[in-house]
């Protein structure tokens, strides 16, 4: 797996609600970051506890960071897969820098606002790897999200301390359904898409496994 480790400058400006893909679909693409899949990348934490922190993007994808630097100037850093727009991606990976600090359960009931436009939904907490003692792990399932013609699986990590949140957000766009977590399908080409998206969710799961929490002496827990 490719790690990455993540290093931002500036705080959030765009949008909380990540988890519909907000601001994610405002950037454009360059091909100067399109053979960066083995290369190391960093974003920077303001200064508090948390100095940066570090994940892996599965290798048996191949990601394109977005070089739109109206969300690097917000503190944001995102990966999708290469050959789609951030728009359109089956699976992207997000890092968003939110400072000051807020309370992390606060900033969790804010991102899933949006899951009351899905058909139907469902959430659940999974345990991270990383011993960070303050951190918040939930998954959200959204069978169809609004009038859109798909839903969402997100997996969403939030790390804080005195200065900032941390968060990562791992996302996959799946077929439409009427029920969170049952992909239905009618067809083979249906089929195909609930294959790819049972796959993509068990790679960016293990992805949530994989962050580390590291301070200025590069002690990564």
């Amino acid at each position: 797996m490719r790690t990455v480790t993540v290093k931002v400058l500036l705080p959030l400006l765009c949008s909380i609600a990540l988890i519909v893909s907000g601001c994610a679909g405002a950037g454009a693409k360059r091909g100067a970051d399109k053979k960066t899949n083995n290369a190391e990348q960093t974003v920077q934490a303001v200064k508090g506890d948390i100095s940066y922190l570090t994940f892996s993007l599965p290798e048996q994808v191949k990601w394109e960071r977005n070089p739109d630097q109206a969300l690097a100037n917000a503190g944001v850093a995102e990966w999708t897969m290469a050959g789609y727009s951030p728009a359109d991606s089956p699976a992207r990976v997000m890092y968003q820098q939110i400072a000051p600090a807020q309370v992390p359960a606060t900033l969790q009931s804010r991102m899933l606002e949006p899951l009351k436009t899905c058909t139907d939904s469902q959430t659940d907490t999974f345990k991270g790897m990383s011993k960070y003692g303050r951190q918040v792990n939930v998954e959200a399932i959204c069978s169809q999200l609004g009038s859109d013609n798909f839903g969402l699986i997100s997996y969403v990590s939030i790390f804080s301390d005195q200065a900032a949140n941390h968060l990562v957000l791992a996302e996959i766009r799946t077929p439409a359904s009427k029920k969170a977590g049952v992909l239905s399908f009618q067809n083979t080409e249906a089929q195909k898409q609930a294959e790819t998206s049972k796959i993509l969710s068990e790679l960016l799961y293990n992805l949530m496994q994989t962050i580390r929490i590291c301070d200025e002496k590069n002690m990564c827990i």
